[in-house]
Parts: structure tokens; C-alpha cells; sequence
């Protein structure tokens, strides 16, 4: 169900569990042991990218057959979720870029207040693109604008809208208020999804950028090689992207 969001934007997440316990029904005529089954609903409460949860979505059988891969592919490879219960936080030093970022979409997702939506989407991006904070937001819409895009225009556009994003970001975590109309913010909040799900996406299905998103252990020489190549992305290198 997560992994849906990858084709696009939805709210669905399900995840029944069941309790079990015995009793004694006192109101029958002979005494029996019972069991009573209940189900409850457990959801991580995730939103739309205009902050809804409940809405619906629906998605057509080409486009789950056209991402089936994507869908069914071996998350833990990525995501160590299966090792939470015994941390007291995933993010530590040696974890992938593109774990620590699917973790963070996750929070982003749960979010039904559009700034702080907003704020935890930057730091995917930041988690994805940035090795220090030296002029950060200009070095990340440079960063994602080119590693998009390879037209003028489009990357111009997009660096445009990742500083509006980071503008909205600043606020929060700042502590300000956010001075911009409601329609505005939704629009935000659907261009900053809509970039994270690109990148993810890009990350994901190329197995080129494994070496720099999905390296287990981060050294000096490893955020050396990947500066390197963020540089030549930037300058525009030739088939770097």
C-alpha cells in the first residue's frame, strides 16, 4: 500500500490486526469456554498531499501493471525496517541515502498540516542531496533542478520552485508563521510531493546511482566521490545524470 505512492499521490494505508481472548458467557444455561475475535484498524494516518485523508483514489489496472516491479520489488534492501524494534533510531551514521529518506517520506506522509508536511519533504531532499548545510538551499534546487532535468527551462523552473519549497520550510522550523493563501500552500505542498516521489523514483529504478545513494557506510572518501559528482551534474558533464 505504501509503495503505491510511488505511482501517485493517495491517503490509503491499511494494516488490520486482530486480538484474540477467552472468556465465560455467564448468560448461557451450561458455562462454555469462548473466544472472542475483534479487528481493529491500525493506520499511520497518511495523507494527500493537500493534507487529506480521506479521499479517494483510484488506480487502474494499467498503471499497477505498469509498475508492477516497482511495487513488488525487495524494499528491505534499502529500508532496514526489519531491525526498528531493536534501535532507538534508524538514523545513525552507515545508513543508505535513499533508506533514511524513504523513512522521512514516510513522516512527510503522515503529516496533515501542509507546513510541517512541507518542512519533513525538505529533509528527504536534504537526506538525498546534501553532504554539509554551506549555502544549502541554493546548492539543493541546484542539485535537484539538474539531476531531473536536462533542459534549460525545465531546470529553471524547478529551481525556482525548490527555493519557493524552502522558503515554506524556513518558516516552520523557524518557528514563523506561514503568510501565503491556502490554494498557494496546497500547491506547494502538491510540487514538493510531486518532486520527492521524481527523485525517489529516479534513485530506485537506476541501478547507475546505487553508488551514491545506496552505499552502506559513508566516509570522507565517500561524500568526496559524491560532491564530485553532484559537482559535474551541476556543471552539466556530459551523460552525468
Amino acid at each position: 500500500m505504501q509503495e503505491l505512492w510511488r505511482v501517485k499521490d493517495h491517503c490509503a494505508d491499511l494494516m488490520t490486526s486482530y486480538i484474540a481472548y477467552p472468556y465465560l458467557r455467564s448468560n448461557l444455561i451450561t458455562l462454555s469456554n469462548f473466544t472472542d475475535i475483534h479487528s481493529n484498524t491500525i493506520t499511520g494516518g497518511f495523507t494527500t498531499s493537500f493534507g487529506e485523508g480521506h479521499l479517494n483514489v483510484s488506480f487502474s489496472k494499467v498503471e499497477l501493471l505498469a509498475n508492477k516491479e516497482k511495487l513488488f520489488a525487495d524494499n528491505l534492501k534499502h529500508t532496514p525496517f526489519k531491525d526498528s524494534s531493536a534501535k532507538p533510531t534508524l538514523l545513525e551514521k552507515g545508513m543508505q541515502r535513499i533508506a533514511i529518506a524513504y523513512i522521512l517520506t514516510q513522516t512527510a506522509r503522515s503529516q496533515n498540516d501542509l507546513g510541517i508536511k512541507i518542512s519533513h519533504y525538505c529533509t528527504v531532499f536534504e537526506s538525498l542531496f546534501s553532504s554539509d548545510n554551506i549555502e544549502l538551499t541554493h546548492k539543493l534546487s541546484e542539485r535537484i533542478a539538474c539531476f531531473l532535468e536536462d533542459n534549460f527551462d525545465a531546470r529553471k523552473k524547478i529551481f525556482k520552485q525548490v527555493k519557493e519549497i524552502y522558503s515554506i520550510r524556513s518558516k516552520v522550523v523557524h518557528g514563523s508563521t506561514i503568510n501565503v493563501s491556502a490554494d498557494k500552500l496546497k500547491n506547494i505542498s502538491k510540487q514538493t510531493d510531486d518532486l520527492v516521489r521524481r527523485v525517489t523514483n529516479k534513485i530506485q529504478d537506476s541501478a547507475d546511482l546505487d553508488k551514491f545513494f545506496r552505499k552502506m557506510n559513508s566516509t570522507e572518501a565517500d561524500n568526496k566521490e559524491f560532491e564530485e559528482y553532484m559537482l559535474d551534474l551541476v556543471l552539466g558533464k556530459p551523460n552525468c545524470a
